[in-house]
């Protein structure tokens, strides 16, 4: 019996990177409505995609994380110190956003998300209204 994690009959995948980046760029806009609220939902997508961490590391992710044009966390699942660049789309929203809190992300009554879950939550529940 082989193993493998191709479907029967597939022989190969051709992923392009650039294709869903733009797809999740496009979901990024849609929240782009003009609200407070959207602003910081956009940001958290941004986060996302652009940093590639878990939405763990994205809500406890600070001000003070960002320098030199990276972002220094530490991963909450590996532990482990990570420095990522800050691309150009999510710089210009960085500067952007107002500063509320310590934390980069807020939720509408602006104090920092409380865990993952929130913050999942609130993006599940949009979604489903797009």
């Amino acid at each position: 019996m082989c193993f493998s994690n191709r479907p029967f009959g597939v022989k190969h995948f051709q992923t392009i990177r650039h294709d869903s980046v733009d797809v999740a760029h496009g979901l990024v806009l849609l929240f782009g409505i003009g609200t407070t609220w959207n602003e910081q939902l956009r940001l958290a997508l941004h986060l996302l995609l652009y940093t590639g961490q878990r939405v763990g590391d994205v809500v406890t992710m600070k001000w003070s994380d960002i320098a030199d044009g990276r972002i220094t966390v530490v991963q909450e699942k590996a532990g482990r110190w990570v420095t990522i660049p800050v691309d150009t789309r999510l710089a210009a929203m960085l500067k952007e956003i107002p500063r509320r809190s310590d934390y980069i992300l807020n939720n509408r009554w602006h104090r920092p998300y409380k865990n993952a879950d929130a913050l999942s939550g609130v993006i599940k529940r949009v979604l489903t209204t797009i």
